[in-house]
């Protein structure tokens, strides 16, 4: 007896809010006495628009199944089939599709797809190695009609007719042992057969059945599959050999091939995850581990299915966003997802081992996509992807492509056109939410993306213009929590006035449903993986999947009664239920990744620039892995970051090792080349954390990680001196406990050939007050650490002090010690700005009076001698007259006054200001005849949209600086607002950057004071810096490789080489660039936490750093091409 089982409750708990996404079980099909081996085929058999499933059993049964699972017919016969059905339109006399079996025993049925009746029956010569065969249908001829093509283990291959009848037939010595693919290799139009051998790799027969060639070495494992990877026109041929994958030409050559970490079968997929037009790999092998390839082969991730698989994963836009998930079932006994990025997204309970492809389609017409798997075991089950409305493409469907059985890839030709590629609404929480979008622009047209959120007669809009390659929009929303809401998504794409893309949605959505669901779901997959943990985490996991258990029903219950409640006691409920839903998922993903791992120990490569969010990092899926991978230019001090998570019940301190960095050649770094650091989180303004401080790891090279929780290393790559080339050092973290516990990890160093250049070509001023600051007794250490980072323009409180008497003569000799104690520092490094000089001279006259004025002109004369007899030049300093005039009325008339005074004592005295936002175009024009040092401000006049005033700045000739002063630093990225600012500089051309303040604050920014944070540093035994600190750095370092390939630009251009690599390098120095400026404070995405919180700005810094991380490694490959010498 067979029958349905239906939706559990955890799924009504989903189906009760459809924002919540994750893979429900919608229905299971058991039949008594069957079992599953081979993959699901898919077709509408009766042409009423729907698709049904077709699945064979161990004990030789076929079975037909509707959308909904229910059975609509069976067909048996006596021996086992481990193969899966190829459906087509086979024989012409028989209406519909026909159902295609091959047996273990090699037996070939025919069957009536309506009823299940055998239409004919043939057999091959010999039987088949189990799951290792199949039918492939194709039209070998050209004549319009299909034939099929099969191999059986004694070597036979078959091309039979639609009526059953043999075509052609070819004998190979040794045997075969793999389902045959079967397309047009050369481009003639004629298909070829590829079959894996048991003597031989790969054999290849033409479309008669004629050797064309065969691949001698190491047998072939699984099925080989077809694809254009490199959009030639023609197919490669990808196929697991030994521990390895290959990709062979039509030739039978290989074209590459890459080491798994473990044999293949036949798990190999092909789809563009990306969306940029090329393909990329998938592939799962025997030992669990997946992997995703370019289409030339280089490594973008891998990641763990727990055990070994043996078909090809599917993939698929589950969660209608625009980007596929891919979806592998195999021995660990569920259905792994995950993006595009490799990141886990779930893990669906099957209750056994599959060895099938986990199937994806849209079964019906406006329905969402249906994941189908059979399990060993005996049970059939289908899941959707719950809240991800009804889905986006499939790109890589079932087991072999299709059930056509081909192998052969069809990838989409790329339309170059605007698309809608990534629609979110969000999870529609209780409070503010956000609606984005991101839009596909591939010819940079100038467009309009607009976003509505509507409810009811309400709606707010949003639009963002711009010609960015790929636009982003976000929208923030309001659920209410007293009452049910039905909101419509809209998006709106245009040029000009004419419509290019638009996409809607629309949720229906009760308060709290989706905080709820995540709760109840987190708390089952909790007791789910309990019984399946290993002792060290299994009752800490299990005591929390017994906590939201029984604390679920209270929580519904106040959610039920919402409307009920006062303002406060609403506000409580909110943020009782984020803390939830925040908890229970996450102690959920901790849960799922114990299961799939070996060690409590869990080593994950991290973005360094992302706020590191602990275990919350788990819970948003970003679980790369472990490797890190730095590039720099010879010179250059870059970073890199791991994270490192306890997933066991007790906490863990561990023993970091790392080093030395070693090059290919063998030869090593000193060891001062690799330091190593800790995230240390912080309290910021906000009253919450950031894990922004990086002092360098305790002097026992230990870092303590509590139960269930985890660290951020940070690691400082300091490259002076290394020789161009790959460079790699092994980090050994091993816990001081009995278990021994141990995780090992490489960080991966390029050294590109081409050098940081000796002078610096930006400058950095940041108003480092070290004398009066918490530094104050570590000048030394804090003006190395300033330099170190790139600081070359210095404020200086140190003017000569001097006195004058009522008529205007000065007293005597000034006195210079304390600024020539502060020149005999700082001069050496940089440009300094004499900053409240006007102070310093003494008398009975009042400031700008005639006296003073006489008395302040001497003052400076005798100033400038001075340090002429130092040795220093005009061009070593200026005269810094009064800060942010505009501010406050009076400051420009100020800066005019003592500009005026300085020109009189002598013109080519340089004079500085910092002017803002407030100061009128009047003003700086009246400014403009004593300004020769331009510093606006970045927010109120570099970036708005008016640029009247900094147009004026600039027409004046002088040198034009620029600064920024905002709070909140802490949550401030450090690519957008830190390193961005140098980007920001190379944009407009300005000479230096700057920010308030490197260590200038009465307060300790270990602590949150209740007050403004502005601070780069920390104080400590020396100088701690901020993750922010080294991003300025970096930045500096940027503008400095930008600058070089300027140069080399130019150089390349006056000689007359390379045009195709100087047209390159001026698109990056121009356009690209440009894209990367506008993180500093001119794209949407912001330099602080939006509506998506800090999760949100996670995802900002990914996108962020790749993006830089591109421009930098373009950089370094256009410097080579541009300097490499020709002959």
């Amino acid at each position: 007896m067979s029958h349905v089982r239906r939706v559990a409750a955890a799924a009504l708990l989903l189906a009760s809010f459809s924002a919540w996404t994750e893979l429900a079980q919608v229905w299971s099909f058991m039949p008594a006495g069957e079992q599953f081996d081979g993959s699901v085929g898919l077709a509408d058999l009766n042409g009423d628009g729907a698709l049904e499933i077709i699945t064979p059993t161990i004990q030789g049964a076929v079975i037909a199944l509707d959308a909904q699972g229910r059975e609509l017919w069976r067909w048996r016969q006596p021996d086992p089939i481990s193969a899966p059905p190829a459906i087509a339109e086979v024989v012409a006399s028989s209406p519909g599709p026909e159902i295609l079996v091959l047996t273990n025993t090699g037996k070939v049925y025919c069957l009536a797809s309506g009823t299940g009746e055998i239409l004919w029956l043939d057999a091959l010569s010999g039987s088949m190695h189990w799951g290792s065969a199949g039918i492939a249908v194709a039209d070998l001829n050209g004549d319009g009609t299909l034939e099929m093509v099969m191999a059986d283990a004694r070597g036979e291959v078959s091309a039979k007719r639609g009526d059953g009848s043999e075509f052609w037939n070819h004998r190979e010595e040794g045997g075969l042992k793999s389902a045959p693919a079967v397309g047009d290799l050369d481009g003639d139009g004629k298909p070829e057969v590829l079959i894996a051998g048991s003597a031989v790799t790969l054999l290849c027969l033409d479309n008669t059945g004629k050797p064309l060639w065969s691949m001698a070495g190491t047998p072939g494992a699984g099925a080989p599959v077809l694809a254009d990877l490199d959009g030639d026109g023609t197919l490669e041929i990808l196929l697991g050999v030994g521990d390895a994958l290959c990709v062979i030409g039509h030739d039978g050559e290989t074209r590459w091939s890459v080491p798994l970490s473990g044999p293949m079968d036949s798990g190999v997929s092909v789809a563009d995850l990306d969306g940029d037009g090329s393909p990329e790999i998938i592939v799962v092998d025997l030992k669990g581990g997946l992997a995703a390839l370019t289409a030339a082969g280089q490594p973008l991730w891998t990641a763990e299915v727990e055990g070994r698989a043996r078909r090809s994963p599917s993939v698929a836009d589950l969660d209608g966003d625009g980007s596929p998930e891919i979806l592998v079932a195999g021995y660990s006994g569920a259905v792994h997802v995950f993006n595009a990025k490799g990141e886990l997204l779930d893990r669906a309970d099957l209750g056994g081992a599959s060895n099938a492809t986990a199937a994806v389609a849209r079964l019906r017409e406006d329905e969402p996509l249906t994941v189908i798997c059979p399990v060993v075991t005996g049970s059939l089950t289908a899941f959707q992807w719950v809240g991800g409305g009804n889905g986006g493409a499939v790109l890589w469907p079932e087991y072999r492509f299709d059930s056509l059985r081909t192998g052969v890839a069809k990838l989409p030709k790329q339309e170059s056109r605007v698309r809608i590629t990534r629609f979110d609404t969000g999870r529609a929480y209780v409070g503010r939410n956000e609606f984005s979008v991101e839009v596909e622009n591939p010819k940079g047209e100038k467009l309009a993306v607009t976003l509505e959120v509507r409810q009811g007669e309400r709606g707010a809009q949003k639009q963002v213009e711009g010609d960015a390659p790929v636009l982003r929009a976000a929208a923030p929303y309001v659920m209410g929590g007293r009452e049910e809401a039905e909101l419509v998504f809209e998006c709106v794409v245009r040029r000009g006035d004419e419509e290019l893309a638009r996409q809607s949605r629309g949720l229906k959505a009760a308060p709290f449903a989706a905080e709820l669901a995540e709760v109840g779901l987190a708390a089952l997959r909790m007791e789910t993986l309990a019984g399946t943990l290993p002792a060290d985490s299994a009752p800490g996991v299990e005591r929390e999947a017994l906590y939201w258990q029984a604390k679920l029903p209270g929580l519904r219950e106040r959610a039920s009664a919402a409307a009920l409640l006062s303002s406060g006691e609403l506000n409580a409920l909110t943020a009782e239920l984020a803390r939830a839903r925040a908890d229970a998922g996450r102690m959920a993903a901790v849960a799922a990744l114990r299961a799939a791992s070996d060690s409590p120990l869990h080593l994950r490569a991290a973005n360094p620039w992302a706020t590191f969010g602990g275990m919350d990092e788990l819970l948003e899926g970003r679980v790369a892995p472990p490797e890190m991978r730095v590039g720099a230019f010879s010179g250059e001090i870059e970073s890199g970051a791991l994270n490192v998570f306890n997933l066991g019940g007790a906490p863990m301190t561990l023993r970091v090792e790392a080093g030395p960095l070693t090059h290919t050649d063998g030869s090593t770094a000193p060891a001062s080349a690799l330091i190593v650091r800790e995230a240390v989180a912080v309290p910021t303004q906000m009253s919450d954390t950031a894990a922004d401080a990086i002092p360098l790891l305790n002097q026992a090279g230990t870092v303590m990680v509590p139960a269930f929780d985890a660290r951020q290393l940070y690691f400082e790559v300091e490259t002076k001196g290394l020789a161009p080339g790959e460079w790699g050092a092994e980090l050994r973290l091993r816990g001081l406990d009995t278990a021994a516990t141990e995780a090992k990890t490489t960080l991966r160093l390029t050294v590109w050939p081409a050098a940081l250049p000796e002078k610096q070509t930006l400058g950095l001023c940041h108003w480092g007050y070290v004398h009066s600051s918490m530094l104050k007794d570590m000048p030394e250490a804090a003006l190395a650490d300033q330099v170190r980072h790139g600081t070359n323009v210095f404020v200086g409180l140190f003017p000569p002090r001097g006195e004058f008497d009522a008529d205007g003569n000065l007293t005597g000799p000034l006195d210079f010690s304390k600024h020539d104690d502060y020149l005999d520092q700082h001069a050496q490094h940089g440009l300094i700005l004499f900053y409240t000089y006007d102070s310093a001279l003494k008398g009975p006259a009042e400031k700008f009076s005639d006296t003073w004025n006489r008395a302040h002109v001497a003052y400076l004369r005798a100033w400038v001698e001075h340090l002429k007899a130092r040795g220093m030049d005009y061009a070593d300093w200026a005269l810094y007259t009064i800060d942010e005039p505009g501010l406050r009325d009076g400051l420009v008339d100020i800066h005019n006054k003592l500009g005026k005074l300085a020109r009189e004592a002598d013109p080519a005295i340089r004079i500085y200001t910092d002017p803002v936002g407030d100061a009128s175009l009047e003003d700086l024009q009246s400014m403009a005849p004593y300004t020769d040092i331009w510093c606006p401000h970045r927010n109120t006049i570099v970036n708005k949209p008016d640029t009247t005033k900094l147009d004026f700045i600039k027409s004046t000739g002088g040198t034009v600086f620029t600064y920024e002063c905002q709070d909140n630093v802490k949550h401030r990225s450090p690519l957008g607002y830190y390193r961005g600012q140098a980007w920001l500089a190379w944009m407009h051309g300005f000479k230096a950057v700057g920010f308030w303040a490197y260590c200038t604050s009465q307060y300790d920014p270990w602590f949150n004071n209740g007050e403004a944070e502005y601070l780069l540093i920390y104080p400590g035994d020396g100088v701690v810096p901020s993750k922010r600190w080294h991003a300025v750095r970096d930045g500096i370092e940027d503008h400095a490789m930008l600058s070089a390939l300027r140069d080399a630009a130019d150089a390349a251009e006056a000689a007359g080489r390379n045009p195709e690599a100087v047209a390159e390098a001026r698109r990056l120095l121009g356009a690209d660039a440009t894209v990367i400026a506008r993180f500093c404070g001119l794209d949407d995405d912001g330099e602080t936490p939006g509506p998506g919180g800090l999760a949100g700005q996670r995802r900002v810094e990914d996108r962020r750093w790749k993006a830089v991380q591109e421009a930098r490694a373009e950089t370094a490959r256009l410097l080579a091409e541009l300097t490499r010498e020709t002959h």
